[in-house]
């Protein structure tokens, strides 16, 4: 789910960084342009994790700022198809449920995903399993155990680093899947 990406950069430390500890600036630098970033390929980016390498700051013709080769590490989160993740039912609608982790909402769980037979309430706008003559709902706000089965990402322009979506599709059809309150310890 979380993981270290490598990457190079080169990094401008403006002006009025320059007063800072040179790998403080940087940090600054990284923070502000990866860090709640979808990298497309590798994730959504949390974090710096720590420096690798940087060669000497440089100077460009017409900038008043310093320009720093660097590779570093960044804490990212990307789940893996098959995993399975605990999150939290966030809105349900006749296509399916949207799954929260806090931290990352695109997570989808379509209809044709959750545990058979699963019937959605118009007018509860809850998705309900029907098992064994019982009446399952899986209200707003619960713990749902899924598996991963997509990761997906979509609207990226031509940067490399970009506010487009990772968008994650999870499935409860599964033996120990759906809400954690149905399944005992």
């Amino acid at each position: 789910m979380f993981k270290l990406a490598i990457l190079e950069d080169t990094l401008r430390i403006s002006p009025e960084r320059f007063s800072l500890p040179k790998f403080d600036a940087l940090s600054y630098t990284v923070h502000k342009k990866y860090s709640n970033r979808v990298l497309p390929g590798v994730g959504l980016c949390i974090g710096l994790w720590d420096w690798l390498k940087s060669e000497e700051d440089y100077l460009q013709p017409g900038d008043g700022g310093s320009w720093t080769k660097v590779t570093f590490r960044l804490l990212v989160f990307e789940p893996q198809v098959g995993e399975i993740i605990i999150g939290r039912v966030e809105h349900s609608f006749s296509e399916g449920l949207y799954v929260s982790l806090d931290f990352f909402n695109n997570i989808f769980i379509d209809r044709l995903a959750l545990q058979e037979p699963s019937i959605f309430d118009e007018e509860e706008q809850v998705w309900i399993w029907k098992y064994q003559g019982h009446d399952l709902h899986i209200d707003v706000g619960e713990d749902i155990r899924f598996r991963v089965v997509k990761v997906a990402y979509d609207n990226f322009g031509k940067s490399n680093v970009s506010t487009g979506a990772m968008i994650v599709n999870g499935s409860i059809a599964g033996d120990g899947l759906g809400l954690v309150s149905w399944w005992p310890n």
